[in-house]
């Protein structure tokens, strides 16, 4: 294990080797490492559908209890302790969504998030289920999550344990998703440059993007974390994309980012696209994603979509807390509500719940 500077921030004072330290190399151009459901296992998803449907029930109006997988419970398990042990991602595929209506979709999309943790809200709204595809809006507007564009996401991470999305349909053209191991990213900057490796270590202010923060975070329309934590032997990330940084810089009274900041962000914006740290593939229908926040980031190329709406580029998202995560930093209690494992803690706080 490395030394660790005895600074207000803990940062390692050398490689490191975590959970979730991989090289993009191991899965360019192979799908050796994306997993199927088994014959078992879909039938039982199937049957679960139909009783919730038998029993005049939809989603989000149902249990767990509701939605019975009384034999790949140990399956799932796995999944979750890969997620926080092993690559830190997880890739099923099989699931026959030409077979299912769109609320049928929705329906084995909840219940299978039930068995892996318990979902957060999204925005301020406090929805559960989200949705991920263009509503035409435009990328530039600071009010804008740009999930809701076309435009290309940059590598960033999510307000939550685990990160899950189910593929109903593709892009046109483009929409390819990529995945960056945060612990190979520290490692390939510290061996570049250290002192700007530690900039990562102090915090950053990022814009809310109009939605609210915890009754006890203060009224700020920003937040304030590090990228980059080193706590209790992990390294722990949160990082929004880089344009929300940015745009925080509007407001009085905010954090400045400073000129060693700047080129701190631009060395690991270079590192992350090399093929060592990341790769990219294309989701299928029918592909569940399953993403730890923490260890690996993500993103999506830009995309051109269908005109017709019902061919539209579509992502069902839902944002995990999860029972198996890690004990997160001090930085996210704020932000999180809680930061010991097993506690329901991250996501959007719902200031204006739908009725």
């Amino acid at each position: 294990m490395s030394a660790v500077s005895k600074n207000r921030f803990p940062i390692p004072e050398g490689p490191i080797s975590n959970p979730g330290l991989w090289r993009g190399s191991e899965f360019q151009n192979s799908d050796h490492w994306v997993a199927h459901w088994s014959d078992n296992a879909l039938g039982e998803l199937n049957d679960a559908v139909k009783a919730v449907k038998n029993n005049g029930k939809s989603a989000p109006y149902f249990t767990k209890d509701e939605f019975s997988l009384p034999t790949i419970g140990d399956e799932l398990n796995a999944t979750l302790e890969d997620l926080e042990t092993g690559n830190g991602f997880r890739v099923v595929r099989g699931i026959p969504l030409d077979d299912y209506s769109e609320e049928e979709a929705k329906i084995l999309f909840w219940g299978l998030m039930f068995h892996l943790g318990e979902p957060m809200s999204q925005n301020a709204a406090g929805h559960l289920l989200g949705h991920v595809r263009d509503l035409g809006y435009d990328v530039n507007d600071t009010k804008v999550r740009n999930y809701q564009t076309t435009a290309e996401l940059f590598f960033h991470n999510d307000a939550c344990d685990v990160l899950m999305l189910m593929c109903r349909r593709i892009a046109l053209s483009g929409g390819r998703s990529r995945l960056a191991s945060i612990p190979a990213l520290f490692n390939a900057m510290w061996s570049e440059n250290p002192t700007l490796t530690r900039e990562l270590f102090r915090p950053f202010a990022f814009d809310r993007r109009g939605e609210p923060g915890r009754p006890d975070e203060g009224l700020e329309p920003y937040f304030v974390m590090p990228i980059l934590n080193y706590y209790d032997g992990l390294l722990t990330s949160r990082m929004p994309p880089r344009s929300y940084a940015e745009s925080a810089q509007r407001f009085d009274g905010v954090p400045l980012i400073t000129a060693e900041m700047k080129a701190a962000l631009d060395l690991m914006e270079n590192i992350l696209v090399r093929p060592e740290i990341s790769f990219d593939f294309d989701l299928q229908s029918g592909d569940i994603q399953l993403i730890n926040n923490y260890c690996v980031f993500h993103a999506r190329t830009e995309f051109q979509d269908h005109k017709d709406l019902n061919r539209k580029r579509h992502m069902l998202r839902a944002w995990l807390s999860v029972p198996n995560s890690r004990q997160l930093p001090p930085w996210f209690k704020p932000r999180w509500g809680s930061i010991t494992p097993g506690e329901p803690r991250g996501g959007i706080y719902p200031s204006c719940p739908d009725a």
